[in-house]
């Protein structure tokens, strides 16, 4: 039978009716979707959070324990204020007249370690500034992988026949160069000798004399305050009598031939660099510079005991083996207290 009280449903839809019978449902749904997006926002910043402590461990990991390296230059700077006051009042830290090493012999070989040490870190900041250095640094080393001390070496082995051939050249000149009688004023300085190396007749004073030209040097050399040139020794002072003419004569201590050894000491330190970036351990870190720092100083001392003499001023291989070695000795006591 026909009901005509009732209309047929247009555009009925079931879905339609379990929302009208269940209104909170849509509400649920609604919730349901703002608290996916909530849990997505959530893992996405916990993402980013790791990300970034991730990065921040790497940069620790990079830069760990380098403040040995910021402490070692903050005392190699009190030192060389140190000596440069208190050398005048106590004469034997101040700059050795000739042979032998004081206090103030250590300053410079120390700041050229630290040079090295850096240079293998971030090379780019100082490159321009130490240019042989950071060009090896750069250029002469290969690809292999780094897992022990023999393969360090070899990784690096075009950087150590770079030090191998300025040694060898430096003796080479040092020791074999034949060095004339020249004059200085109006007095002759009497050489004609090889392999001298005290004050007026070594090849390293010769080669600066050849190339800058005697008045374009230091017009007032370290030897003067030895014994020969001075009453007042190992201070400056007037000269005492029959002092020989070479007293006076201008020197370059930071000339051509010597500033080769400096080259090598910032190698040293490039090479404490290297063992800070291949390997993490820090006992091995302190056993291979430790090696490496006795090894240096117990060559120099044999060096000069057989007559290559321990000097500042031709910066002579001993006397880059054994502050060099002193360096790296104070440098890796420095890293383990710290």
């Amino acid at each position: 039978m026909e009901n005509s009280g009732y209309e047929p449903v247009r555009n009925y839809d079931e879905k339609e009716e379990r929302l009208h019978l269940n209104p909170n449902m849509m509400r649920t749904k609604k919730d349901a979707k703002e608290n996916d997006d909530v849990h997505v926002e959530m893992a996405n910043f916990q993402i980013s959070e790791s990300r970034r402590a991730s990065i921040f461990a790497n940069n620790n990991k990079n830069n760990e324990r380098l403040v040995s390296l910021d402490i070692f230059r903050g005392l190699t700077v009190t030192l060389m204020v140190f000596v440069d006051h208190a050398g005048r009042l106590f004469p034997g830290i101040n700059h050795s007249p000739w042979n032998g090493v004081t206090l103030a012999d250590f300053v410079m070989p120390f700041f050229l370690f630290i040079v090295g040490v850096s240079l293998a870190l971030t090379y780019k900041r100082i490159a321009i500034a130490y240019l042989a250095a950071a060009l090896c640094e750069i250029w002469l080393k290969s690809n292999d992988t780094v897992n022990s001390v023999l393969s360090l070496l070899k990784k690096y082995r075009y950087q150590g026949a770079v030090v191998f051939f300025l040694s060898i050249f430096y003796l080479c000149l040092l020791y074999g160069l034949y060095v004339p009688d020249w004059e200085y004023q109006i007095s002759t300085v009497k050489c004609g000798v090889r392999g001298d190396t005290g004050p007026a007749c070594n090849a390293v004073g010769m080669i600066d004399r050849k190339i800058l030209g005697i008045h374009h040097l230091y017009k007032k050399p370290i030897y003067a305050r030895k014994h020969e040139c001075s009453i007042n020794s190992p201070n400056y002072g007037p000269l005492p009598p029959n002092a020989p003419s070479w007293c006076q004569a201008p020197f370059d201590p930071e000339g051509f031939l010597s500033s080769l050894m400096a080259v090598v000491t910032c190698f040293v330190g490039l090479h404490y660099g290297h063992i800070i970036i291949h390997f993490k351990d820090q006992r091995v870190r302190i056993f291979q510079w430790m090696s490496l720092a006795f090894s240096l100083v117990v060559l120099g001392l044999i060096l000069d005991i057989i007559g290559m003499h321990i000097n500042k001023a031709l910066y002579t291989v001993s006397y880059m083996c054994v502050t060099s070695g002193a360096a790296g000795i104070l440098f890796a006591g420095i890293y383990y207290m710290v």
